[in-house]
């Protein structure tokens, strides 16, 4: 899977779950480079436990309680983005 499609994937979660642009770019570093908690922070110049705060904003509202899930429902999201896609062609 290419970046384009994994940006995608995170740009339509975000707007499909009302995410906030830091949390986003939290969960695309995330997503991208699976990096931890400390490693996010220092790309993103901020402290670690802003780092959680935000995970757990994020984790809320997907419906989630971890990193791994989150992953796992923002992937699966790629499914709904397709059919939507194929519907939208169709009409």
């Amino acid at each position: 899977m290419d970046l384009s499609t994994i940006d995608s994937m995170v740009t339509h979660c975000a707007n499909k779950y009302a995410l906030t642009s830091k949390e986003t770019e939290i969960i695309k570093v995330l997503v991208f480079q699976g990096k931890t908690n400390k490693e996010i922070a220092g790309d993103l110049l901020i402290s670690p436990e802003t780092v959680k705060v935000h995970l757990k904003r994020v984790y809320h509202k997907l419906g989630v309680s971890n990193r791994s899930l989150a992953i796992v429902k923002i992937f699966s999201l790629k499914d709904d983005e397709d059919e939507s896609m194929t519907v939208s062609s169709e009409i």
